[in-house]
């Protein structure tokens, strides 16, 4: 089973327990070592309120609520305040407190990983962060190498957790154009919109025109999202 197929499977969990024992199948056949997601239904929200799927230490995951550490960490700090990802790095941890909970955290192996912030159009916000056993340059070259693939996994999970937080049911149909299922097809194995408007002989605006509706029609944010939920309800293949 490949990455695409592996997100396919996760878009079509159907509770959110088999789904998190497919995240982390899937984030041990990228390379990492533990996960972990937390959404919440609004950034404003407490965070003990939160979802959290992780394949954390229950230790090192009970120290750190007991404690309070979610308000020192920097990463969390960045993720609410930031659309960008973070690769972990010991110069983020600054004050007194940060670095003793640093040293805290890297011995429960937490030395180096990445962190994508998720933020919804509903101000939902939360976290994907993967851990990796490599350190320094070593582990930065491999977190650099999966970028690409996280990012793609990342919109996924958000748009399934949003689902399981709003208790959804199954959605209505969706209809799409040939043109769009044409485009939704190149967007999934990964061409960009230049090479799709070659591809299907049209302007760059227009392709972005129909991949404005697509997103509409599958009530996402990116077309990447959009492609995930199209393979799994059939609609297109790749």
């Amino acid at each position: 089973m490949d990455f695409l197929e592996r997100v396919v499977q996760l878009e079509s969990a159907t509770n959110i327990e088999s789904w998190h024992s497919l995240i982390i199948e899937t984030a041990h056949f990228m390379g990492f070592e533990q996960t972990l997601l937390g959404i919440i239904d609004s950034a404003q929200s407490p965070l003990h309120e939160a979802i959290i799927l992780t394949s954390y230490s229950s230790i090192w995951r009970d120290r750190y609520d007991a404690h309070g550490y979610a308000d020192i960490d920097p990463v969390v700090a960045h993720a609410r305040s930031s659309v960008r990802h973070v690769i972990w790095h010991d110069d983020l941890y600054v004050t007194p407190r940060q670095k003793c909970f640093l040293e805290e955290a890297k011995s429960f192996n937490f030395k180096s990983g990445v962190t994508f912030p998720l933020h919804g159009p509903a101000a939902e916000f939360g976290m994907l962060s993967l851990q990796v056993d490599a350190e320094n340059a070593d582990a930065e070259k491999f977190i650099h190498s999966k970028l690409m693939e996280i990012s793609f996994l990342k919109d996924s999970l958000f748009q399934k957790a949003l689902g399981f937080i709003r208790n959804h049911k199954a959605e209505p149909d969706i209809m799409l154009s040939p043109r769009e299922m044409e485009i939704l097809k190149w967007s999934a194995i990964g061409k960009s919109t230049w090479e799709i408007s070659k591809i299907c002989n049209c302007s760059e605006a227009n392709i972005d025109y129909h991949i404005k509706n697509i997103r509409s029609k599958f009530k996402v944010n990116t077309r990447r999202a959009a492609a995930v939920k199209a393979i799994a309800l059939g609609l297109i293949t790749v």
